[in-house]
């Protein structure tokens, strides 16, 4: 359960073009947090998983699993992630697994939290443009506030889900050393991503009396191919030195 409030920008913030437009007192923008700070909600994750595995022979083993995630604060409920991997013993202390899968990762705590604070029922932000200084509301420069900005969750709004594939190599050197590479390559979906639904089409909002309604929905993707490798080191030299050594060349994008 959370139990939030914030002060955040509550007093305002003048926005200036350059040093010089601020000697001269003459601000471009001025920002404002109005409204009521306080929220609670809670948010629950839950997940409930099947798994087995079955050894084929003294080289090969198989594994089968079902996940079950669900978080019922963005309200979806069936979240299927079926997985399984194979492992073969190619010779004594060397392992090769092949992982196929899919994983859902959780909706941020922070998104539920900003949808209900821009909700426009109990906090907004008040955006002026050319305002006046000191008082944004004063002066003969100043224009009209803008309509406030507002944040929206969709109806479809869900858990984003991954689909992954692995390679792993596992090699045993002696007593001390463990070498392990693996090789992956995602791809995600229904990730939230947020777009403005009432952005001006021609220098006109499709809806006057709002400024910008930001649309949170799961409706992005990812895609990422990486490779890493761990080296480890229990005990050289008398069992004196241990470590990890660790690194990672890849691609991520979204």
């Amino acid at each position: 359960r959370y139990d939030s409030s914030s002060l955040r920008n509550y007093l305002g913030t003048f926005v200036f073009a350059g040093l010089d437009a601020y000697l001269a007192n003459r601000p471009t923008t001025f920002t404002q947090r109005i409204g009521s700070t306080d929220i609670a909600f809670t948010d629950t994750r839950t997940g409930i998983f099947l798994q087995d595995d079955i050894r084929l022979s003294e080289a090969f083993s198989f594994g089968l699993g079902l996940r079950q995630e669900f978080q019922p604060s963005i309200d979806d409920m069936i979240n299927v992630a079926p997985r399984l991997s194979l492992a073969w013993t190619t010779e004594p202390r060397t392992v090769l697994r092949f992982g196929f899968g899919a994983f859902y990762e959780w909706h941020e705590t922070s998104l539920i939290e900003e949808a209900q604070r821009l909700n426009g029922d109990s906090s907004y932000e008040l955006v002026i443009q050319n305002p006046g200084y000191p008082d944004a509301l004063a002066g003969g420069s100043a224009e009209a506030p803008l309509p406030p900005t507002r944040l929206i969750t969709a109806d479809h709004l869900g858990v984003a889900r991954v689909w992954r594939a692995s390679v792993t190599y596992e090699k045993r050197f002696g007593r001390a050393i463990n070498l392990r590479s693996t090789a992956y390559r995602q791809l995600g979906g229904s990730e939230p991503r947020s777009r403005d639904i009432n952005a001006p089409v021609d220098g006109v909002r499709p809806d006057p009396t709002s400024g910008n309604v930001l649309l949170l929905e799961s409706a992005g993707r990812s895609r990422r191919i990486s490779i890493d490798s761990n080296l480890t080191l229990n005990g050289l030299w008398n069992r004196r030195l241990f470590g990890h050594m660790n690194y990672r060349y890849g691609s991520f994008l979204n």
